[in-house]
């Protein structure tokens, strides 16, 4: 790990370091943000274990990483054969773009059906929601986790977290 991120260049970003504990062996997730341009490189200064050959290959010209790259690499006992390219999606025009893009994507590749990708395109976005207890609204924002994930072994796969949370408004007098 203290060599990949003695490796980062300038302008690279550690977003967050986790560790992963269930998973065998136990294993430190690190979240990167590089220039696209930067990531071949990279991968090849850290002597990265995966497939350069099914990078290059399932790529094939498609811009979908924009101007920069965030992506997660594992690491135990040494660097695990793996990367997870993280794409967050929320409601702003630029992001919908991306995220049909995205989705399209997937379909192409068969790692998403197309019901499941309208789903996940109807996702981000804002609502508001009644309490219970007092008939109170709260606002709620919506986004999409979207991760395409090269693993040694099982190839390529695609993963959806959706996520919300409360949005709250203070008056100031």
């Amino acid at each position: 790990m203290a060599e990949c991120l003695a490796r980062l260049l300038r302008g690279a970003s550690l977003l967050y370091l986790s560790p992963m504990l269930r998973r065998s062996p136990a294993a430190l997730k690190m979240d990167i943000q590089l220039k696209n341009s930067e990531l071949e490189a990279y991968l090849r200064r850290i002597a990265w274990p995966g497939s350069f050959e099914a990078l290059t290959h399932f790529w094939r010209g498609d811009d979908l990483l924009g101007g920069e790259a965030k992506f997660q690499l594992a690491c135990g006992d040494g660097l695990h054969p793996l990367i997870e390219f993280e794409f967050d999606i929320f409601s702003d025009s630029r992001s919908l773009v991306k995220a049909e893009k995205l989705v399209n994507f997937l379909q192409a590749r068969g790692l998403c059906d197309k019901g499941r990708g309208q789903a996940l395109l109807a996702w981000p976005g804002e609502t508001r929601l009644r309490m219970v207890a007092d008939g109170s609204e709260i606002r709620t924002q919506r986004w999409l986790d979207l991760k395409l994930c090269w693993h040694a072994g099982s190839g390529w796969s695609a993963k959806a977290y959706l996520g919300f949370s409360p949005r709250f408004s203070v008056p100031v007098t």
